[in-house]
């Protein structure tokens, strides 16, 4: 169930280890509710090892909210994926406690190069994922970073995911690649350190 679906259907009004929300307010961070949930679960699967530390750097106006019903998307994004147990909005930080995983939040109220930014690090044993997303229009949301790569991609439907040295033919060889195989692009995004990189 995502994030704003479960928390507009009122499953966890008055509960008492969840965010409670009231409906105007609701409104506003839905579209964040969203983003956020995805950014978890992107960053989740981009890490390798043991999960050791959630962080969540809020940014710009977003941090106007109380965003504690927002942290508590992100830990659900990040642990679903990787817990056969149940994961929802009500146990999701108990369940981060209980497996030994610290949950960061941190809030910077002046905005950088977007109005709003979400930023999820996941640290485990063996390293870290870093993942940022924003709202193009309050409303649509992108995924504007991963780990030092600036982007821009859409986060809908199956994403691949892939690195290589930046030189000239591998777009051709992936496009190639997946056509042989049925599968349709719908989109492309690029990111570099460097050219060359």
């Amino acid at each position: 169930v995502q994030v704003a679906d479960f928390l507009t259907r009122g499953v966890i009004q008055n509960a008492v280890n969840a965010p409670s929300i009231p409906p105007e307010l609701l409104k506003k961070l839905q579209p964040y509710l969203s983003l956020g949930e995805k950014l978890g679960r992107l960053g989740s699967q981009l890490a390798d090892g043991r999960m050791q530390e959630i962080q969540i750097d809020y940014r710009g106006e977003v941090t106007a909210f109380d965003c504690t019903p927002l942290t508590v998307g992100v830990v659900k994004g990040v642990l679903e994926p990787a817990l056969e147990e149940g994961v929802n909005l009500v146990n999701a930080t108990t369940v981060a406690r209980r497996r030994g995983i610290r949950v960061v939040e941190r809030k910077v109220s002046e905005a950088g190069d977007f109005a709003s930014l979400i930023n999820v690090t996941v640290r485990t044993d063996r390293g870290e994922s870093a993942v940022a997303g924003t709202l193009f229009s309050q409303r649509d949301p992108r995924i504007v970073r991963i780990n030092e790569f600036r982007l821009e991609a859409v986060p809908e439907g199956y994403l691949l995911i892939f690195s290589n040295q930046d030189v000239p033919g591998v777009i051709g060889r992936i496009g190639t690649l997946l056509g042989k195989n049925q599968v349709n692009i719908a989109g492309m995004q690029l990111g570099r350190e460097r050219p060359g990189g």
